[in-house]
């Protein structure tokens, strides 16, 4: 066996990452990273993973090994077989770039994330290439690591901050995030209290609220509070954990409902990776990074939920156009209809929409993503799909 120095690097630069790596059948562990730790691994359909902060040691036979690596959705993935000569104490594998968002403004985030510790969720962070984290305390857990408006902690321009995921069993769930202080009670089971109190508290200190993706708007979970708290403006965001739940963002906006759209992981246990569905928000020219800069971008609606492209909307003399980054399909929607769609960049004459919505969206072998909605300026009158309006017409139970 013998002591290899293994590194995953960008032209000069060493990166963070995740890998999976075999020899002779049998799993190699980085020294110092063990299977069972669930701070450093991730679990998929292939097998268990292990997140490194830059380079690491492991001990390897001389021979042929397997090895699977990624370093987040903007980089080209490893996948194959190599080959170990003797006597070699040294292996490094480079992640290609296919496109940088940051250099465009845009900064990747996983805004709900539980069942790590702060550093353990920096850890997969940097390993993702997101630059934010937002770890979230539910009811039961500790409230020691609770940071607020501060970052818990940063390494390489990656932040992590710890806040508050609110529970009402009958009216809903909220995520507070960038709370000057935890806002009690964390569950309307410990005292009655009402969701829109909690929006009051998050607000109070420019606190971002976010009705996440839990069960709601079900006939098991109708979260009645928490949505007249969206009709009424009081909820900033709906978060999106799958392409799935952008039907209820679509149906929320006819309703109606003028939100932000953001994606997260809601990453809970191993099996879930972290930015596997994230926000990305763009910051104004000349703005620096920060907890505060982050959420006011999603505050204005520069945002989106994506599982790794990118989309930029611009308003110029020809109409609305839509750009997709890396390029695949993208569409216009407009009140949760598709009015165009081409290659890469689609662009909507102005007189073809009036009043209501639109959205850009894309679909194709770069993953999904999908735009925070732009409002018209003509008038719209809010509708409630079929779904929404038996749900909120059925009596309490």
């Amino acid at each position: 066996m013998l002591t290899v120095h293994l590194r995953l690097h960008e032209a000069t630069t060493a990166l963070a990452g995740r890998l999976r790596l075999l020899s002779r059948g049998q799993l190699c562990w980085p020294l110092g990273r063990f299977a069972n730790d669930h701070e450093s691994t991730y679990e998929s359909a292939e097998g268990l993973f292990t997140y490194i902060d830059g380079p690491c040691e492991l001990l390897l036979p001389p021979g042929p090994f397997q090895l699977t690596a990624a370093a987040g959705p903007c980089r080209t993935p490893l996948s194959g077989e190599y080959t170990l000569a003797a006597g070699q104490l040294a292996l490094r594998f480079v992640l290609q770039r296919v496109f940088d968002p940051r250099q465009r403004g845009w900064y990747a985030a996983d805004l709900r994330v539980h069942g790590l510790t702060p550093h353990g969720a920096l850890l997969q962070a940097r390993g993702e290439d997101l630059d934010i984290v937002q770890l979230l305390i539910r009811p039961g857990d500790s409230l020691v690591a609770f940071s607020g408006q501060e970052v818990a902690v940063q390494r390489g321009g990656t932040l992590v901050a710890v806040n508050t995921l609110n529970e009402s069993e009958t009216g809903g769930t909220l995520a507070l995030l960038h709370a000057h202080r935890p806002v009690f009670p964390l569950s309307t089971a410990e005292l009655p209290w009402a969701l829109r109190d909690w929006c009051d508290q998050c607000h109070r200190k420019r606190g971002l609220v976010v009705w996440p993706d839990t069960p709601r708007l079900t006939e098991q979970h109708p979260a009645r509070e928490a949505f007249q708290a969206a009709l009424q403006g009081q909820i900033d965001a709906l978060e999106v954990c799958s392409e799935s739940s952008l039907v209820l963002y679509q149906e929320l906006l006819n309703a109606g409902c003028r939100l932000a759209l953001i994606g997260s992981s809601g990453r809970s246990d191993r099996t879930s990776r972290l930015g596997q569905v994230r926000t990305y928000a763009q910051l104004l020219p000349g703005e620096e990074l920060s907890l505060a800069s982050y959420l006011e971008a999603i505050r204005a609606g520069r945002c989106q939920a994506s599982s790794g492209p990118v989309l930029e909307l611009y308003l110029h003399a020809e109409g609305y156009e839509a750009r997709v980054f890396p390029e695949q399909t993208v569409q216009w929607l407009h009140n949760g209809v598709e009015v165009a769609s081409a290659w890469a960049s689609v662009v909507l004459p102005r007189q073809a929409v009036k009043t209501g919505w639109l959205a850009a969206r894309s679909q194709g072998p770069h993953g999904w993503a999908h735009s925070s909605a732009l409002w018209l300026e003509g008038p719209f009158q809010p509708h409630l799909s079929e779904r929404l309006s038996a749900l909120v017409a059925a009596r309490p139970s």
